[in-house]
């Protein structure tokens, strides 16, 4: 695929799509409002001195299955079958060109950085 502007500014829009769309779910009724403990404190407490517990206003099942599995896990796994297919590419163009030394030392390039660019993708998978 090749990545023209047009497109690129549809990429970062569903981008900001799907973050927006993920940050406004509990709010669109997948939270735990319903827990009684929860509307308990609300009653009991004054609006100065609510003490937010984000895991009983948050349903576990939100954060487990919709949140990491389908937004984190899942774009990461896509991610590594893409530099799985990316060093493919290259290990193939790289065994292709034997004659020609600047197609070579391009493909050289290529390979180091799809390297750099997995090792920050390694990276942040470790983080999480």
């Amino acid at each position: 695929i090749i990545v023209t502007q047009k497109r690129a500014w549809i990429a970062v829009g569903i981008c900001w799509f799907a973050s927006i769309l993920i940050g406004l779910t509990p709010m669109f009724g997948w939270h735990n409002r319903r827990n009684i403990e929860v509307q308990n404190e609300e009653l009991n407490s004054s609006y100065k001195h609510i003490k937010c517990n984000f895991t009983k206003v948050i349903r576990m099942d939100y954060m487990v299955y919709f949140y990491f599995f389908g937004w984190v896990l899942l774009p990461l796994l896509i991610m590594f079958g893409l530099y799985i297919e990316i060093f493919c590419i290259i290990r193939k163009q790289l065994n292709k060109v034997t004659n020609a030394t600047d197609s070579r030392r391009y493909f050289g390039k290529e390979l180091r950085l799809a390297q750099s660019l997995a090792l920050v993708l390694f990276l942040f998978a470790v983080c999480w």
